[in-house]
Parts: C-alpha cells; structure tokens; sequence
C-alpha cells in the first residue's frame, strides 16, 4: 500500500508537485459573508450575500534531503511554478489536491518557505513550506 502524502496536480500542464511527508497540520476557513442594513431607526438588520470559497492552509509541510546532502530548492522552484501564469490563459493553473481520502479542486493562492538547514556549501537541505489553496467551483 502507497504511503499518503499531500499531491497539488497539476490539471493545465506539468509541475505536478508530492510532498514526501503527510502535513501535520490542515486548517480550513469557511465564510459566510452577511452585510448590514443601512436602516434610519432601529438596529441594523443582517441581509445573508454570499460565501467566500473555502481556503486549506497546511502550515507545517517538510522538504528535507539531509540523508543526501542534496539540494532542496527544485523542489521549492517546482512548488513556486503552480503559481505561475499559464501561457495562453494569462493565470495560474487549476490543481487538484490529494491527501489522505481529500480531494480538493483548486488554485495556490500562497506559498512560503522557511530555510532551516543547509550544507556547508550553502545549498538548503531542510525547508519548512506553508501553502494555502483555494477550493474553485467550477472545472
């Protein structure tokens, strides 16, 4: 049985990118947008407008290759192209999220890189990734 792992897939070309460790941690955001009333007397009444579409960030992703003493940023470079423009669609590719039984339609919206380890030579060897996605309705 494959081990689990986070995977963004990329559905409008190459740059498919699996993380080699399942997150630690998963945070979802959910949010009702709800306007008040303008009213001349009285309390405001809440009018319901829309959602906004639901945001996972996984704050705690690892890239690690110190047993290999080999570089990680590829694999940053690689994460940090999702979110480049698509040629000929003039914005950045739709992707599908896999984790564990999850699947989520999507588009990166963040991502970040804290460097924690690196060779003598200074090449990174060790990197705490925080990535937010957005859930995308329609295909």
């Amino acid at each position: 049985m494959a081990e689990a792992t986070l995977q963004l897939i990329n559905l409008e070309g190459g740059g498919s990118f699996d993380f080699q460790f399942f997150p630690a941690t998963v945070v979802t955001d959910d949010r009702a947008n709800w306007e008040r009333q303008d009213l001349t007397h009285g309390e405001k009444p809440l009018f319901y407008a829309n959602r906004e579409p639901r945001t996972v960030t996984f704050p705690e992703l690892y890239l690690d290759q110190t047993h290999t003493n080999q570089s990680i940023r590829p694999q940053m470079e690689a994460i940090a192209k999702l979110m480049e423009e698509v040629s000929g669609l003039g914005r950045p590719p739709k992707l599908l999220a896999v984790w564990g039984g999850w699947q989520e339609l999507c588009v990166l919206e963040e991502y970040s890189a804290k460097e924690i380890f690196h060779h003598r030579e200074g090449h990174p060897l060790r990197a705490e990734i925080r990535i937010t996605i957005v859930r995308i309705q329609n295909g």
